[in-house]
């Protein structure tokens, strides 16, 4: 999320909510945004040789679906010029189990 290239005054909220049988913890602002090909670019271990290269996103996602199931992990979602939402999807509680601590 880039909030100092922004020309205007930014945000950044962080708030969590529960939905179905998911807690969400949810990033969101009002920055510069990504276009698709950036927000691809985070999410995958195969990103361009020029700029940062990076895998923690990927590597993220990767272990919370292990872990988790499919189903859970990180979701990005980008307007160029709007904000970026990062979402973190977990259970309210992992299958299996009466109570564990992750």
């Amino acid at each position: 999320m880039v909030l100092r290239r922004k020309e205007t005054k930014g945000f950044i909220r962080i708030f969590a909510f529960t939905q179905n049988d998911r807690v969400i913890v949810r990033v969101e602002d009002n920055g510069v945004g990504m276009d698709e090909i950036q927000v691809q670019n985070i999410m995958s271990r195969h990103l361009p040789k020029e700029g940062i290269r990076s895998i923690g996103t990927y590597s993220v996602q990767q272990r919370l679906s292990l872990y988790f199931g499919e189903e859970y992990g990180i979701s990005v979602q980008s307007v160029l010029g709007e904000g970026t939402i990062v979402d973190l999807s977990l259970p309210t509680q992992p299958k299996g189990s009466v109570h564990q601590d992750v």
